[in-house]
This record gives structure tokens, C-alpha cells and sequence, in this order.
């Protein structure tokens, strides 16, 4: 989602944005590719690192840990990210993702059920058609603003909660550190995942690494 969003965000509107995948014998390989003005090849080294960001101090949409955080989650999966730009000529970013070994699960397994907090309806519905998908979640709801949130965990008790960052009224951070305050003690199985969409320059947000790990210190397997 993150790596639409930020194509979607930075093409003009008569742009395409391409997503196709391809299926190797240990491997599948993503590709989000767009026909927009491309990426000015200084900057392309430096895209994963960070807090590294193209766009201008003035501009309040990115703080540069968007594809520094899909990087990291991809590594803690056995994958790999990469970028291809041209400037006039568009811009293609490709991950890969190692195939496993499919476990054996009982049928009467209970799937995990996820809410989804997100201030941009096409992060809500992208999301919750690509976890409906699979057979082990469940989404049981969505919320557009962390203002909801404890007032739907209280009433829904999902397994794990995938929150954006940057929302109006209560950000990601602070209605985390509510669902910890409220549930983290009585609930210790709860998973309080964070995930990086549109974000600011705040201390906050700047800080979201370290929180993002501590939000989940017990449950690593489900970085």
C-alpha cells in the first residue's frame, strides 16, 4: 500500500500505475511500475535510507520512513526491495518475496481477526480486500481515525489492530499508546502493528521506529 500510494500521490492525474507479479520457483516478484516524471538519479541511492525524503522541507505529505519501513519488513521476511527511475520516463519499484513450505493447519483453526485504522479509504479497502483473501484472517473492522479505536476494541476484541500513523484527531502513536494503557495489561496477546501511510515532520512520528518496536516487544514473529 505504500508503495501505490506513493505512486498514486506523485503522477499527474493522466498517469498509470501498473501492479503485476511473477511467480518463480522459490521466489515471487512484485512490480509496481508508473509513467510519471521519474526520480532524479542523485536521489535514488538514498531512497530506503531513514528519514530520507525527495520531497521539500515545506512539504508535509513525507517524513522518509516509507519505504525505509517496507524495507525493513520485507528483510524480516527473507525479502528484498529495489528501484528503477528515469527521469521523463517513470519509475518501478520491484520486491521479492521467498516462497515456504505450506504448514498444516487444522481446519478448525480460529483465523486471526484484524481491525484496520486508516484515515484514507483507499488504504481501508485495499487492505481489507488483500487480508480477506486469506484463509487465517478475518477482518472484523475498519475505523477511519484513532479516536475510534479503543471504543471498537473494547466492543470487537480483534487479534491484531493495523493502524496508520498520520491521522486527524488521535494519530497512530497516540491511540497505540491508549490500546496498550487500556488492554495491553489484561490482554497480553493483542498485537499493536503500525504501518507507515502519509506522515509528518513531528517529533512523534520521528520517533516511530523505536515505539513501533516497543509496541510489539513481545511478539517479534509478527513484525
Amino acid at each position: 500500500m505504500n508503495l501505490t500510494g506513493n505512486a498514486v500521490g506523485n503522477i499527474p492525474n493522466v498517469s498509470v500505475v501498473t501492479v503485476n507479479a511473477t511467480e518463480q520457483e522459490h521466489q515471487t516478484i512484485v512490480f509496481i511500475k508508473d509513467n510519471g516524471q521519474g526520480i532524479n538519479p542523485e536521489y535514488l541511492p538514498h531512497l530506503f535510507e531513514r528519514y530520507y525524503s525527495c520531497k521539500s522541507k515545506s512539504d508535509k505529505l513525507g517524513s522518509g520512513l516509507g519505504l525505509y519501513i517496507c524495507k525493513k519488513i520485507l528483510s524480516a521476511h527473507g525479502g528484498e526491495i529495489q528501484v528503477e527511475s528515469m527521469l521523463g520516463h517513470g519509475t518501478c519499484f520491484s520486491f521479492t518475496l521467498p516462497k515456504t513450505q505450506t504448514q498444516t493447519h487444522s481446519m478448525e483453526k480460529t483465523p486471526y481477526t484484524v481491525l484496520i485504522v486508516d484515515d484514507q479509504e483507499l488504504a481501508r479497502i485495499g487492505l481489507k480486500h488483500t487480508l480477506n483473501t486469506l484463509d487465517e484472517v478475518n477482518v472484523v473492522g475498519v475505523a477511519q481515525d484513532g479516536e475510534e479505536v479503543v471504543s471498537i476494541v473494547e466492543r470487537l476484541h480483534p487479534d491484531i489492530v493495523l493502524m496508520d500513523i498520520t491521522m486527524p484527531h488521535m494519530d497512530g502513536i497516540a491511540a497505540t499508546r491508549s490500546l496498550k494503557e487500556n488492554f495491553l495489561q489484561t490482554d497480553r496477546e493483542r498485537r499493536f502493528n503500525m504501518y507507515c501511510g502519509r506522515q509528518n515532520q513531528s517529533p512523534d512520528c520521528r520517533r516511530v521506529d523505536d515505539f513501533f518496536l516497543h509496541s510489539q516487544n513481545t511478539h517479534p514473529s509478527h513484525y
